[in-house]
């Protein structure tokens, strides 16, 4: 059984449960109060767009910054090699209860928004190896209904295994994936893969709290 497999079993067997409404995990980190401020600038932000328009796009400009001696290591490897999900960390939970899937968006939006390494790509310039700061928050959130499944458990699995095993890009990115798996009304599996060149277990850790955080804020 491969790392992923045993990350991924083990919370799917520990559903959580909080009055009417979902939790993402039992470890809730951020402060209400600053999930609450940097949802109003999202609002405010989305107070200047057209209902049903895309948001504006603007020049991207990401900062160039030194790889470090581990990503410079991890990115060679690759180049070497070729895109391989070899480096790919995941975690599964299971989310029971009325999940608000706006609230988990923004949430996400929110988390990527604090976080410079989850909106990082690498790659070259002028034949140096670099790491670049996007200002944009990438889209990392995909939804998949498997309810109709004839074992929506099974299905689950079966995604998640898909979603893990897929390489990602280094130079393109997002090195970020969250995948939502609708297994009924209530029941639903958040399946989060980082590429290991911007986290490993403890940053998985504390993203995921960061997470449940915000969506602890949005949704009180």
């Amino acid at each position: 059984m491969s790392d992923w497999e045993a990350t991924l079993i083990a919370p799917l067997r520990r559903g959580v449960r909080c009055g009417s409404r979902s939790k993402l995990s039992s470890l809730i980190s951020a402060p209400p109060q600053t999930c609450r401020m940097e949802q109003g600038g999202e609002l405010r932000h989305r107070d200047h767009e057209t209902p049903g328009a895309d948001p504006p796009t603007e020049p991207d400009d990401p900062l160039a910054f030194p790889m470090s001696s581990g990503q410079s290591r991890a990115w060679f490897t690759e180049q070497v090699t070729g895109p391989s999900a070899a480096n790919n960390i995941c975690l599964g939970l299971r989310v029971n209860g009325t999940l608000d899937t706006a609230a988990l968006a923004l949430g996400l939006r929110i988390v990527t928004g604090r976080h410079e390494i989850l909106r990082t790509t690498f790659d070259v310039i002028s034949g140096r190896p670099v790491q670049l700061v996007h200002r944009d928050n990438p889209k990392v959130l995909t939804f998949e209904d498997l309810s109709d499944a004839p074992d929506p458990e099974q299905a689950a699995y079966s995604a998640a295994r898909r979603v893990a095993y897929a390489p990602f890009d280094l130079k393109l990115g997002p090195l970020l994936r969250v995948s939502l798996f609708r297994l009924a009304a209530e029941q639903h599996v958040l399946f989060c893969t980082l590429h290991h060149i911007i986290a490993d277990g403890w940053s998985l850790g504390v993203f995921v709290k960061g997470l449940a955080g915000c969506y602890a804020a949005l949704c009180g």
